[in-house]
């Protein structure tokens, strides 16, 4: 209920949906709720223009699923943050890593950032900063991951040499997440 400043939450239960839970917003943010994600018990819920270390730069909130309620677990947000970086504009989450786009980062560039699951907590593994970004213009608009592989899409933004020259045929980012070490742990 993006501009209500809640998310709710439904589960199926014998044929029929059934709200929940509401969760609301858990700070002062303000587009709550502007993308989510789900992945077994833990939610991402993005908070397009939340106050992270840095005023309207944008926060992620992590729940997990605790006896069928969602609690909020961690809040994720640029180290360095811009105002209206728009970090969170898109989530994903995908095998213990969440991916969180930032399309207004590095100048309207666009950066993607992995998270990786550690125990309880989610620490930054990656920033995905497709090599002609300054080109492409937010490549970040829109992110998803699958088994270790994300995708970055630009969204409607022109896609060949630059912002004065016509539309390219579109594209997207591609770029692995290195699993080795996801592996390893035995996370």
């Amino acid at each position: 209920a993006m501009g209500a400043d809640a998310l709710l939450a439904y589960r199926r239960d014998r044929g029929r949906w059934r709200l929940v839970q509401r969760i609301d917003d858990p700070g002062t943010d303000s587009a709550f709720a502007r993308t989510v994600a789900i992945s077994g018990t833990t939610l991402v819920v993005a908070a397009l223009r939340g106050n992270g270390r840095t005023a309207d730069t944008g926060v992620a909130h992590v729940y997990r699923d605790e006896n069928g309620r969602w609690s909020l677990a961690q809040t994720l947000s640029l180290p360095n943050g811009n105002a209206q970086d728009m970090f969170g504009h898109w989530v994903a989450i995908d095998d213990g890593i969440i991916l969180v786009g930032a399309h207004q980062r590095l100048m309207s560039a666009g950066l993607a950032y992995a998270y990786r699951q550690s125990g309880t907590q989610w620490t930054l593994e990656a920033v995905l900063n497709p090599p002609d970004a300054w080109r492409r213009r937010m490549s970040a608009y829109a992110v998803d991951i699958d088994a270790g592989t994300a995708v970055l899409n630009p969204g409607n933004e022109l896609l060949a040499g630059g912002p004065l020259q016509s539309p390219g045929s579109g594209g997207v980012y591609v770029a692995e997440i290195d699993t080795a070490r996801h592996e390893k742990q035995g996370s």
